[in-house]
């Protein structure tokens, strides 16, 4: 930002140091002529003449700017095609006219006219194939053939997402990151909003990028390029990709396509940290935060590093701690993936609860087994059959 404005202060400065020096030359001019007497100059109005023509000078220096580079090569080497061509048509002009005996002033109105037909022709020709201008010119094109990897346009979703610069800072990316100035003024409106979420938005996007800014580690560049032409955001960041032949970092689902489309090279974010996102399968064991309750009582829910949600049956009672969870499910959606889990603790429990079950009921049964023989064997009787007959012999002899 700082050397953004340092930049248009020092244009300021000399725009206005040209206009000044205008003037003066043409007050000079006039006061050299006066001095000579042969002429009569009013100093007045050269110095008005002197500051039109500046003037006239400015704008067309702010009009090339705005444009492209291949464009500007074009009208230079337009205008030089056009000069030499016309030199060459004149040459061949001139001796036929002066061999039919026509009027000097003639040749000269012959060279004015055929000198704006072949640069206008030149400029024209190679404003519509500058492309294709290197067919004609050996190793000359007006399109910059840029060798390594291509640049980087950051997006305005890029900046609010935050996440470029911890990857900046992992020292992943070897691109040269360019941020339009219309990508910050754009984060600025979004700060200034009276929306409440999206103001927390713009700010973060703001704060992302003065650090990225004041990091020169990062290499961070600030292209002034404008695009009047153009009304969107969108727009002039595929004009600008195809003006510096790079690629678009964007979180926008809708610029990425209109960006394939015009052929352009998308990255996005979300994709990449999708892609890194590790793989988790029924069976697989972690440790996780349970934050809240689920849909259903008894479940809790907790998120992993990147944003996974994970519902843990039992965990409604492990609120606010940590546990270790076992994946019995992974549910893709629209939304992104769902890990079902149950606690790691809870299964061990339940498998001991059910060891013990099962040894009381062994238990129970082999004290089932030891009481049924003792039953079956009668109890003392203490008069036996042997004494119950003599009894009876007795009786029957009396």
């Amino acid at each position: 930002m700082d050397e953004l404005l340092r930049r248009k202060i020092a244009l300021y400065v000399l725009r206005g140091i040209f206009f000044a020096c205008s003037m003066g030359t043409a007050l000079y001019i006039a006061e050299t002529l006066n001095n000579t007497g042969q002429y009569e100059a009013d100093p007045y109005w050269f110095m008005m003449f002197g500051g039109c023509l500046a003037f006239i000078v400015i704008i067309a220096e702010v009009f090339f700017s705005k444009s492209s580079i291949s464009t500007i090569s074009s009208i230079v080497f337009g205008l030089l095609i056009g000069f030499i061509t016309s030199y060459l048509f004149i040459g061949i002009i001139s001796l036929m006219v002066v061999d039919l005996g026509a009027d000097r002033h003639i040749v000269s109105i012959l060279k004015i006219v055929s000198t704006l037909i072949f640069c206008y022709y030149g400029i024209a020709i190679l404003l519509q194939t500058q492309d294709d201008f290197r067919f004609i010119i050996p190793y000359v094109e007006f399109r910059k053939d840029l060798r390594g990897p291509l640049p980087l346009i950051i997006d305005t979703s890029i900046l609010i997402d935050g996440r470029i610069q911890k990857l900046l800072e992992l020292d992943f990316l070897d691109n040269r990151i360019i941020i339009p100035h219309f990508v910050i003024e754009e984060t600025q409106k979004l700060a200034d909003s009276p929306d409440k979420f999206i103001r927390e938005r713009g700010k973060r996007g703001l704060e992302v990028l003065n650090h990225l800014i004041k990091s020169k580690a990062f290499g961070v560049e600030i292209s002034t390029q404008r695009f009047p032409a153009e009304k969107e955001v969108d727009q002039k960041l595929l004009k600008l990709c195809e003006t510096l032949q790079g690629k678009i970092l964007t979180n926008d689902q809708n610029l990425a396509e209109v960006a394939k489309i015009y052929g352009i090279k998308v990255l996005s974010l979300n994709h990449l940290f999708q892609a890194l996102k590790v793989e988790w399968k029924p069976g697989d064991e972690f440790e996780i935060e349970i934050i809240k309750k689920g849909e259903n009582p008894k479940q809790g829910v907790g998120y992993l590093e990147d944003g996974t949600l994970v519902v843990v049956d039992g965990g409604s009672s492990y609120i606010g701690e940590k546990v270790f969870v076992r994946v019995r499910n992974v549910l893709q959606t629209g939304a992104g993936k769902m890990v079902f889990a149950s606690l790691k603790e809870k299964s061990r429990e339940d498998s001991q609860g059910r060891q013990s079950e099962s040894t009381t009921k062994n238990e129970s049964q082999n004290t089932k087994t030891s009481e049924e023989p003792s039953k079956s064997i009668p109890p003392k009787n203490p008069s036996s059959p042997r004494k119950a007959n003599k009894k009876s012999s007795k009786k029957k002899a009396k």
